[in-house]
């Protein structure tokens, strides 16, 4: 047998005993009775069976009791029950209510301010230092009016434009010294250097006198960077139109002290210019 049928069999025999010994008030009562079969194989003894359970009805108690003999001595307490499943959890309750906000706390009191700190002293005034001894007078500065020293180069420009109305009308331009040279220079010491400007530009020959060209060597510099030997003076052609036989003289002529001119003769009738970029250097 398996032990599910034995449990059943054990259940139905203390029913009958129960019956036979008159633990029911009436026949009635236990006929009214069920053996209940739970799903662990377990028979129960109740009015009416769970939904879960299995229903085994008893039967007439008399029939069963005309069928045994006398009662017998008590039989051993049957074995205890399986513990039931445990039921579902029941729905959680609904939340409280929020409780009131408490009241704010008091505001502290404010601190009191410290007093100002006092001023500090003001401290001595410290002495003043002597006067410092005046310095030696430095030299005089040139002007028009002071010789040229020795070794120094001045600077100048020159030039003039003209309306030539016949061909080999002649002009001329002069030019001042800007201080006063320490010696005289001579005519052939003031030159019109032969450059490009002058070179070639009167009808295929240069626009030079010849006594300009004999001396045109000695001026080395340019327009850019204008340059003399000691006691001569350069003069460096910028612009050339119209103008022929160049040649430069000193003022006075031959005892040049204070300036310069320089002449040409047109070659036709209309403008007629020349301008330069001139150096001298004192002895």
């Amino acid at each position: 047998m398996t032990s599910k049928t034995i449990r059943t069999m054990e259940a139905l025999a203390i029913t009958v005993g129960l019956v036979i010994s008159g633990a029911f008030a009436s026949e009635s009562q236990a006929a009214d009775m069920h053996a209940c079969l739970t799903s662990t194989g377990t028979v129960v003894i109740r009015t009416s069976c769970k939904k879960t359970e299995k229903p085994l009805k008893l039967g007439n108690t008399t029939k069963i009791a005309a069928l045994t003999g006398p009662t017998g001595p008590q039989g051993l307490q049957g074995v205890k029950g399986d513990t039931g499943t445990t039921g579902p959890q029941g729905i959680q309750g609904q939340q409280g209510a929020k409780g009131d906000t408490g009241t704010a706390g008091l505001q502290g009191s404010q601190g009191i301010k410290g007093d100002t700190g006092a001023v500090g002293a003001q401290g001595p005034r410290g002495e003043i230092g002597p006067i410092g001894s005046t310095g030696a007078q430095g030299q005089r500065g040139l002007s028009g009016f002071s010789e040229i020293p020795q070794g120094t180069t001045i600077f100048g420009v020159i030039g003039g434009d003209f309306y030539a109305p016949i061909m080999g009308a002649e002009w001329s331009i002069s030019e001042s010294m800007h201080a006063v040279p320490p010696t005289t220079y001579s005519n052939e010491m003031v030159v019109v250097q032969n450059n490009t400007i002058v070179d070639n530009n009167c009808d295929s020959a240069t626009c030079l006198s010849n006594e300009e060209l004999t001396y045109s060597n000695h001026c080395t510099g340019n327009a850019s960077q204008p340059t003399a030997p000691g006691g001569w003076i350069c003069i460096y052609p910028t612009s050339d139109n119209n103008a022929d036989a160049m040649r430069a003289v000193a003022i006075p002529s031959d005892k040049g002290q204070y300036g310069f001119l320089v002449k040409w003769t047109a070659t036709h009738s209309g403008k007629s210019s020349f301008k330069a970029v001139w150096a001298y250097t004192a002895p």
